[in-house]
Order: structure tokens, then sequence, then C-alpha cells
């Protein structure tokens, strides 16, 4: 279930399209770091998904350079297991097609739910992001798991933002 405006002020629901017709300005817009100077494209609205036990999931993507790389985050916050993750924690993702991939967080140590992914543009995990609608999300933290299933709606409201931070 997609939850409006429950925990990040401003949320909105937003209307998916088909990916040929997305007009991203729906979904994604240029956030400058007033301390640094650097621009990175960020989602508008972060989804908070709940599973049937009260368990929220948040989910946040944005784009970022590092190395000279162009990368998409897939920042994950679960809630409701424990919210301590290392570089041992890691996301499952059931596809609606069967497929499956697994993530490690590559973000440092935290007690905050921060769970991070950095994919760069040749990540197999890309191409299924920006092809496959996401039908299930695990995230394991250091003593439990998180897991939403996601509806049709808010599947390809996922796909078009991949979509959308992939042509920047």
């Amino acid at each position: 279930m997609l939850l409006i405006g429950l925990a990040l002020p401003g949320i909105a629901q937003r209307r998916t399209t088909t990916a040929a017709a997305v007009d991203c300005s729906a979904y994604i817009e240029l956030k400058e770091d007033r301390m640094t100077g650097r621009s990175n494209w960020v989602c508008v609205d972060p989804l908070i998904l709940t599973n049937d036990n009260g368990h929220l999931l948040g989910i946040h993507l944005s784009t970022m350079n590092r190395m000279g790389m162009s990368l998409i985050r897939l920042g994950l916050v679960p809630k409701g297991a424990s919210d301590c993750i290392d570089d041992s924690s890691i996301a499952f993702i059931l596809f609606r097609d069967g497929h499956r991939i697994t993530l490690r967080n590559q973000a440092d140590f935290n007690c905050d739910a921060n769970f991070a992914v950095y994919i760069n543009r040749s990540a197999r995990s890309r191409r299924d992001l920006l092809n496959r609608q996401i039908e299930s999300i695990r995230v394991m933290t250091m003593r439990g798991s998180v897991e939403v299933d996601l509806s049709s709606e808010e599947s390809a409201m996922l796909m078009n933002i991949f979509n959308c931070l992939a042509q920047k």
C-alpha cells in the first residue's frame, strides 16, 4: 500500500503512464546542494510503502557523480526491523516476471535505517530496474527484515522514476 504524506511532508501521488509518454518533470527535479554547489536529479516524491505488519519502506532515487561516473543512487529506508545496517545488509528484489536480483548495501554502517546502492550505467541491475516491474522488495537489516509488495501502479511509478533518472 502506498502511503501519502506519512513520514515525509509534501509527498503526493503521481499519475503513472507508459515509459514512452512519461513527463519526467512529474517524477524528478534538479536540486542544488547549496554547500557544495553541485546539482543532482532527485525524485520529486519518495515512495513510502507499508505492509500488513505496519512495517514501512521508504524509497528515494537520485543521480550523482562519483569519480567521473554517473550513478543512480537507490536509497531504501526500512522501518519495523532493526535500524542498524552494515555492509553485509542486502536487499532482495523480485520482479513481476519472476526474475530476482540481490543488492548489497554500499552505505557506511549506520543505525538510521539508511540502505544505499549506487548503480552505474553498465550494471545488470540497472537494466533490470529500467525494464522490469518490481513485485516485492525485502531489505535485510542486522537483526531483521522489512518486506513490502508493490501494486502495479507503484511498480510502474518506480520504473518511470528510474527511466527518467537514467536519461540524465
